[in-house]
């Protein structure tokens, strides 16, 4: 599987110059580019870790995790040019709200294709709405593994349609620990959010993390119930 790390891989620490802000018209290094196997840990300053002037086509291996400014991941141009990326790993970024975000003067009726990714972990993302907010359609046609756990406003998997005909099951953090996957990833996906947030086997649940349940449900019962 792609989940496989090197003893080669490259970490990036925390006020690297290369990452301090990584916007668009961010020119990075052609060393960068160049890379095979990338792991972001605690860059504080990241804010979109690959702008569409970064190709990183030779990519196989990327982890991010505790970069707390950063709210998008990869852009829909760049995603095109990661062939070769067969793990993704995202953990424990306050603010991400997409991994693949959408771009102005997009064009309708296009597509963005992961053709090597194996493997997607999506962990401790509390404002994660979803991987893919672009207009394009999503293909991964190699992804066997997906984890999905502690990503509560998650509704959807992407705006469009998505293909994923390996994707058997979504190892989830609720009860039962994994959703078996019928062809639909976007509604296997948000029948997960609604069991999250429908009480189901939980004796404790603080609202506070469910916005969408506050605006559903009584004002006067929005703090924690217990024994549900």
């Amino acid at each position: 599987m792609g989940g496989k790390r090197e003893e080669d891989e490259d970490e990036i620490p925390d006020q690297s110059p290369l990452f301090l802000v990584a916007e668009e018209g961010f020119q990075s290094d052609p060393v960068l580019d160049a890379r095979e196997y990338l792991d972001v840990d605690a860059c504080s300053n990241l804010i979109l870790l690959v702008p569409s002037s970064v190709t990183f086509n030779r990519l196989t291996y990327l982890e991010v995790q505790n970069c707390n400014r950063l709210i998008d991941v990869i852009a829909p141009s760049t995603a095109r040019n990661l062939a070769k990326l067969t793990t993704l790993k995202i953990r424990a970024c306050n603010l991400v709200e997409q991994i693949v975000a959408q771009e102005r003067g997009e064009i309708q009726n296009n597509e963005i294709a992961f053709n090597s990714l194996e493997v997607l972990e999506l962990e401790s993302l509390p404002n994660l709405k979803m991987f893919c907010s672009s207009s394009f359609s999503l293909k991964l046609p190699l992804l066997e593994e997906l984890v999905i756990k502690q990503c509560p406003r998650m509704k959807s998997f992407s705006t469009k349609d998505t293909s994923a005909p390996l994707v058997q099951q979504i190892l989830a953090d609720d009860q039962d620990g994994q959703w078996f996957c019928e062809g639909d990833l976007n509604g296997t996906v948000k029948m997960i959010f609604q069991q999250m947030v429908a009480f189901h086997n939980l004796e404790r649940l603080e609202i506070s993390q469910y916005p969408e349940v506050i605006e559903m449900s009584n004002p006067a019962s929005a703090y924690s119930i217990g024994q549900v």
